[in-house]
């Protein structure tokens, strides 16, 4: 046990990947499970299995290859499994290069994804779109090669998942010239495609990078240009996260899940 009383063999799984895998292997199980019960899901089962796994891996690489420090590492880690647990989707996202461009971009290809479903329905009369067409839409020319493994993603979250109300996260996305020419770029972003105007901001402070007096100053800064722009921040610090990071990131789950409730409506 830590001295605050938290066990501190949660930071062994939330550190090493190899055992974070293991953990979220299991509630990702679950997960399958409670969802494939609901009659919509109940005929779609390899579909929902291949979209979890994708959804975990997901989370596995993007936080392996973009989070900037240890304690990102283990918040994200320890965020996702907040979800999990509760048998929500977690999309864990790139980073952004231009958020508001880049997610007005993802939007749009998510509509043309409703088309060429609704497309696909009235012409095979089914709503789950085989791999035998997409193998002929390639063989054909009329779809390029490396395409089909994003047309399949998008259909794993997006039509065999209920992926579309779920919370997004970016790391370390940009925001390029809000704040001179380096512009901003936070910790973590959370958005839905279906809710334009809810975006959550999330920093993780550890204390060697944002305990002198200008670094405060700086983020301050930050945090005002961004509700600027209609983004709400959170701060979380480094103490927080590797004292009681299910604490910590229970509290975001909670936050998020009251705060869209009834916007889904």
């Amino acid at each position: 046990m830590t001295d605050s009383g938290i066990d501190a063999g949660i930071l062994l799984f939330l550190e090493a990947e190899d055992r974070f895998r293991e953990l979220s292997a299991f509630f990702v199980a679950k997960s399958v499970d409670e969802l494939c019960e609901q009659a919509e899901y109940a005929s779609l089962r390899p579909y929902v299995e291949a979209g979890m796994t994708l959804l975990v891996e997901k989370c596995h690489c993007t936080v392996s290859a973009l989070s900037g420090s240890p304690i990102e590492r283990v918040f994200a880690r320890s965020v996702m499994l907040s979800f999990l647990k509760n048998g929500l989707p977690l999309v864990f996202m790139p980073a952004f290069r231009d958020t508001l461009v880049n997610i007005h971009e993802y939007r749009q290809q998510l509509k043309k994804l409703d088309e060429f479903i609704e497309w696909y329905d009235r012409h095979h009369g089914s709503t789950v779109v085989s791999a035998q067409y997409l193998d002929r839409q390639v063989t054909s020319g009329r779809m390029p090669a490396e395409e089909r493994p994003w047309i399949e993603e998008l259909l794993l979250l997006y039509h065999y998942l209920p992926c579309r109300d779920a919370w997004h996260v970016s790391l370390q996305p940009q925001f390029p010239g809000l704040l001179g020419e380096r512009g901003v770029r936070p910790d973590m972003l959370f958005w839905k495609p279906s809710l334009p105007n809810r975006h959550l901001l999330v920093e993780c402070d550890g204390y060697s990078f944002h305990r002198s007096p200008d670094s405060f100053d700086a983020d301050r800064r930050k945090d005002r240009a961004l509700k600027a722009r209609g983004y709400d921040v959170f701060r979380f610090t480094g103490r927080q996260i590797n004292t009681d990071p299910v604490m910590s990131a229970h509290e975001l789950f909670v936050f998020l899940d009251d705060w869209c409730d009834g916007d889904d409506a």
